[in-house]
């Protein structure tokens, strides 16, 4: 179909007119070209659209930050011409609207620091679903047999034990690059390859890069990238 036929077409079907009305309505526009072409350019504007693109890689550093570390990332990703006045306006509407959540003064970190709201709710939904999650399973092994964790650290030992031996659904191990992690996994690897078939899990590690999965699969974990 050629597109007058096309737009002919949808124009007869139900559906596409509530829709089109409704777009057109929102607008305040009869024309619905011109109602789409707003709508859109409501999406974001140049400074929002910064924020938002900013806002993951100032994120990567620190979940909570300062206003200076994030208009600074935030000029990097802004269209020429917006300046640093509509986009610091625009991170305090950000900040009274409850999109940004500013910290006057958090213990150990700084003062004067914002955290973002979708951050806020996913680490707080984290902390639910682990609190949730105690003492809710059957633990994988009353204990860890301790010829797997002899090349081990201490710090390697409890986690290690903290994965199998506990009754939690959700377990938490963090730790920098390079503390060894991987080599600690191994360890739980081997020990899950211990367990009768039947009651062995099924391990599969997702990794935001293709390197972090190239060291999970390293320890034996069947991995893959989030995005996969």
């Amino acid at each position: 179909l050629d597109e007058t036929r096309t737009a002919e077409k949808l124009a007869r079907h139900p559906s596409f007119t509530v829709v089109s009305e409704q777009i057109k309505a929102r607008a305040g526009e009869t024309l619905l070209e011109t109602a789409i072409s707003l709508q859109k350019a409501w999406l974001h504007t140049p400074a929002q659209q910064a924020i938002h693109l900013a806002l993951p890689v100032v994120e990567s550093k620190n979940l909570a930050f300062s206003m200076v570390d994030l208009l600074t990332e935030v000029k990097s990703f802004a269209a020429e011409g917006t300046s640093f006045t509509e986009l610091g306006g625009e991170i305090n509407a950000q900040i009274k609207r409850g999109d940004l959540l500013y910290v006057d003064v958090a213990k150990g970190y700084g003062t004067g620091l914002l955290v973002s709201r979708a951050s806020y709710e996913a680490e707080k939904s984290i902390l639910r679903h682990i609190l949730e999650g105690k003492e809710a399973v059957t633990p994988l092994m009353e204990r860890v047999p301790g010829e797997l964790m002899e090349k081990l650290t201490s710090g390697q030992r409890a986690a290690t034990r903290m994965i199998l031996e506990t009754s939690d659904r959700f377990t938490v191990v963090q730790g920098y690059a390079g503390v060894g992690k991987t080599t600690q996994f191994r360890a739980v690897m081997s020990a899950v390859n211990m367990l009768p078939e039947s009651e062995r899990p099924r391990v599969v590690g997702l990794g935001p890069t293709h390197r972090a999965v190239g060291e999970m699969r390293s320890a034996g974990v069947d991995a893959q990238t989030l995005a996969s």
